[in-house]
């Protein structure tokens, strides 16, 4: 498997707090099945503003550590965006890191109220050649509330992503979002080696059993390796499983049923 969204760059933001967590981390990844990640530090005005030239130099160290002793493992530089209305033009400059610097770009949305601006950013980020993906969306209250909200920026062409362990602690909305077919990315949010830590495999079975082998094959290893390797996703918009319009209530519907 091949994870797009964690923190395990070390004393950055909220995630990895020393190297040696960091590679107490990365034997966690391997005993759950991964063999590659990116890693996706925050740049979040509000809490962790991450420098991009930090993230490369921390990826660099950690693989000549993996290295040294032999782990097949390897580690790729990103960054999750807090989406905002100039991060493009910090996108252009390399400020802020594209997914192993691919045409992907992981942006984390507010929790609490719906970004207005989204969709003519989405827009000119997509006129730059790039392609958003909507982190963990099934954690934001207004898509839990309207999972439909989506929609649209799939049919726009951005990507959605989940938590592993979402399947536990927002069952409904992930579960749902998943058989819509409105996820195309699964990743651990992995933080630290034991608070949301890497090890996702009890969460991996429970979405197993919902959606099977091989679409789970597409969503933890495929989509994920065509985001390493600068490969087209595509949003697949036409499979979306689209919310049944309610027959609007009239004098005609009621003699319908009659």
């Amino acid at each position: 498997m091949i994870d797009i969204h964690n923190h395990i760059i070390y004393g950055v933001d909220d995630g990895s707090r020393s190297l040696d967590e960091s590679l107490s981390m990365i034997k966690l990844y391997i005993e759950a099945g991964f063999t590659e990640i990116i890693a996706t530090s925050h740049f979040d005005r509000s809490r962790y503003m991450v420098d991009a030239q930090e993230i490369r130099q921390k990826v660099a160290i950690i693989n000549d550590e993996l290295a040294k002793v032999g782990i097949d493992f390897k580690v790729h530089p990103g960054h999750e965006i807090q989406v905002e209305i100039d991060m493009l033009k910090k996108i252009r400059e390399g400020s802020l890191l594209r997914l192993n610097d691919s045409r992907y770009v992981l942006c984390e949305l507010p929790f609490g109220s719906k970004p207005n601006f989204l969709k003519d950013l989405v827009y000119q980020i997509q006129l730059e050649g790039y392609v958003p993906i909507i982190a963990h969306a099934e954690r934001y209250s207004y898509v839990e509330s309207d999972i439909d909200w989506l929609v649209d920026f799939i049919k726009m062409g951005a990507l959605i992503q989940i938590n592993y362990s979402s399947i536990k602690s927002h069952y409904e909305t992930t579960k749902t979002l998943l058989e819509r077919n409105m996820v195309h990315i699964i990743a651990t949010d992995a933080h630290q080696s034991e608070w949301r830590n890497p090890y996702i495999v009890d969460y991996k079975e429970k979405i197993l059993g919902l959606i099977g082998q091989d679409k789970f094959d597409k969503l933890a290893r495929l989509n994920p390796g065509l985001v390493i390797s600068d490969k087209y996703i595509d949003s697949e918009y036409d499979n979306v499983v689209k919310k049944e319009k309610e027959e609007k209530s009239s004098i005609f519907n009621f003699w319908r049923r009659k």
